[in-house]
């Protein structure tokens, strides 16, 4: 298999678990603190994964950036987001087709704070993106 086709079979398994976590019956996420607002703009959940509590623990590090300041405390505080996603996918969901869904939506959720993190982070943590 090239490269291509299976960049192109990952992002189709990653988009069958989001849509997928509409009509599956997928629980609805617990309610976030004050503080964070989960995943931005996607969901918290779907087939094959749960990175509520995650995505909280991102948008906290964004607010209080314990990494620094910069740019570099802010590609910290990512990394660490997609190092927590992709070990919940290895604890939970271990050589299963939910296996390869979780991984390519945390690989996903981490592409997008990178390309859509700066203003959260530049924000002082008026607007938490996960």
């Amino acid at each position: 298999m090239n490269t291509l086709s299976r960049t192109v079979g990952v992002a189709l398994v990653a988009m069958a678990a989001l849509v997928g976590s509409i009509g599956i019956g997928v629980a609805p996420a617990a309610a976030h603190g004050a503080e964070s607002n989960g995943c931005t703009g996607v969901p918290d959940a779907g087939y094959g994964f749960n990175f509520h509590s995650i995505c909280d623990r991102h948008d906290h590090c964004y607010r209080d950036k314990p990494y620094g300041v910069d740019s570099a405390g802010r590609k910290q505080c990512d990394r660490v987001f997609r190092s927590a996603m992709l070990d919940y996918c290895g604890r939970h969901r271990q050589w299963s087709s939910e296996d390869l869904a979780c991984r390519a939506v945390a690989q996903i959720y981490y592409a997008g704070v990178r390309v859509l993190g700066a203003p959260a982070w530049n924000s002082s943590g008026d607007a938490p993106i996960g």
